[in-house]
């Protein structure tokens, strides 16, 4: 595979994990099992622990993780290329995160970037350790 082709299969990879909420070594395992509910929720949970939502925020950020779980599964399961599908997803994050700014304040918002970037690292740690 030519490199700039694995640059690219690498951050569709990570893009996909990302918006599909896995957030630890053994999320990510299971994460392909799980619905587009069970990963909303599962999301919601992690963020309302390091967060600490409260009831509204938790509805809402609920809402928004179910739709950008069901738009990022038809996305992946499109028949596009994987960097249409990488673009698609990218934009998508970034469209989610601004829904995410309108929620939260400005510290749980903080703390939610900082827990996009530990994904992101985990997730570039694996795709080394899988290289290997």
């Amino acid at each position: 595979m030519r490199t700039n082709s694995k640059k690219i299969f690498l951050h569709v990879a990570a893009i996909c994990l990302l918006l599909m909420g896995s957030t630890t070594n053994s999320l990510f395992a299971q994460d392909s099992m799980k619905t587009q509910e069970e990963r909303a929720s599962m999301i919601t949970e992690k963020m309302k622990e390091r967060l600490s939502l409260n009831d509204g925020q938790l509805k809402t950020v609920q809402e928004i993780n179910l739709k950008y779980a069901k738009m990022n599964e038809q996305t992946l399961a499109g028949p596009e290329s994987k960097l249409s599908k990488a673009k698609k997803l990218k934009s998508s994050l970034s469209a989610k995160d601004e829904e995410f700014k309108k929620v939260l304040d400005k510290e749980q918002y903080a703390e939610y970037k900082k827990m996009a970037d530990e994904t992101k690292r985990q997730i570039r740690k694996q795709f080394k350790q899988m290289k290997n």
